[in-house]
């Protein structure tokens, strides 16, 4: 068995079978929920680790930035 693979193993677990509202990010951090069958078990998933921390962070996003500049320089159009 892999060094920490247990304690990983627990921390998925324990993380998805909380009754709080779950958050993972990251490439390598939904390839392990995967490996473990938990991918599902968690509210939501993002491959974008990076961003979500800057998301949580308060930080801008360039492309939600860039959105919002489009949206005000062309209008909302559907």
């Amino acid at each position: 068995m892999e060094p920490f693979a247990v304690g990983t193993r627990e921390l998925f677990t324990a993380v998805a079978e909380s009754d709080a509202f779950t958050v993972i990010g990251g490439g390598h951090t939904v390839a392990v929920a995967e490996a473990l069958g938990l991918e599902k078990e968690f509210d939501h998933v993002s491959t974008g680790g990076g961003a979500l921390i800057n998301y949580l962070a308060g930080k801008p996003l360039p492309l939600v930035d860039a959105l919002r500049r489009s949206r005000q320089k062309f209008g909302a159009s559907i």
